[in-house]
């Protein structure tokens, strides 16, 4: 198993130990696989600069709406964050002059 698969999680895993007549451990194990993502096409999350570049199309959360989550979609004129990484997502101008954090970036 890679370690890319075993940081998604992918993989087997022991689901329980049982015991023999004779008190050896036997283990069962299980296949774990990750549901296929929905039919939105989300690609990626918002916290890489190098993910993002005006003309993306992003939702992000407005400064005003951080205790709601509630979400904008828009198209991303600019990056306002010049760190390579935020950890609660790179703050972007949206065409419409909205200014908010990526949560999610579409194809």
């Amino acid at each position: 198993m890679s370690s890319r698969a075993a940081l998604r999680g992918e993989g087997t895993k022991p689901l329980r130990i049982d015991f023999n007549r004779d008190g050896v451990p036997l283990l069962r194990w299980m296949t774990v696989v990750r549901p296929a993502k929905s039919n939105r096409q989300l690609i990626m999350e918002g916290k890489n600069r190098k993910d993002l570049y005006p003309g993306l199309e992003v939702e992000i959360i407005l400064k005003k709406d951080q205790r709601s989550g509630a979400r904008t979609r828009g198209i991303v004129q600019g990056l306002l964050t010049s760190a390579t990484f935020h950890s609660r997502g790179i703050k972007v101008r949206l065409e419409d002059g909205q200014v908010g954090r990526v949560v999610e970036i579409f194809e």
